[in-house]
């Protein structure tokens, strides 16, 4: 994983977390768009132009898919909610303890839903990602065909959340995985 980026990515993460909770008045908010329109002109100049994956790690030549058991962040680095390398991405660790997948994710502000509450999107997006590490687990490759979630209590917004995930085993092609909040 690219260290500096990682710092690039969380930082964004802060401007956007900052943005989203801001009352600043007319003159602080158009110096900080000011800003970040700058950074926007020196990043696009080194834009790489895809296809772009949550397991991307590089351009090509520079790897792809990479199972690190210990720390699944490195196999989905780009990945929306739980990578290191996506600014939208909550605090997260995940990794492989056997066949099931477990670990903690804070999500924040711009990951909000109802009152102090993570959006309902977010939890079925996280959910899905940790269901297809399961299968990883198993060490196999592949995707949700359907998703079920039941939502038992709100996800508060700000703190820790145990996640799992386990594969249940396979029926013909499919894989059948389970995954949540204990």
């Amino acid at each position: 994983m690219t260290a500096h980026l990682a710092l690039l990515a969380k930082e964004v993460n802060e401007l956007a977390n900052a943005a989203r909770i801001s009352r600043a008045p007319e003159d602080v908010t158009e110096k900080a768009r000011m800003l970040t329109r700058q950074a926007i002109a020196m990043l696009e100049d080194h834009a790489w132009p895809g296809p772009y994956a949550v397991e991307q790690l590089a351009p090509p030549g520079d790897g792809m898919l990479v199972w690190k058991p210990d720390d699944l962040r490195r196999t989905i680095p780009y990945s929306p909610f739980l990578g290191d390398l996506n600014p939208t991405a909550g605090r997260a660790r995940i990794w492989a303890d056997g066949d099931a997948v477990r670990g903690t994710v804070t999500m924040s502000p711009i990951h909000a839903g109802p009152i102090q509450t993570v959006h309902g999107g977010v939890v079925s997006a996280v959910l899905d990602e940790l269901t297809s590490m399961a299968i990883m687990a198993v060490g196999r490759v592949g995707y949700n065909q359907t998703l079920t979630v039941s939502y038992r209590r709100p996800t508060p917004l700000g703190a820790e959340l145990q996640l799992w995930a386990r594969t249940a085993g396979q029926t013909g092609n499919v894989f059948l995985t389970s995954g949540g909040t204990p």
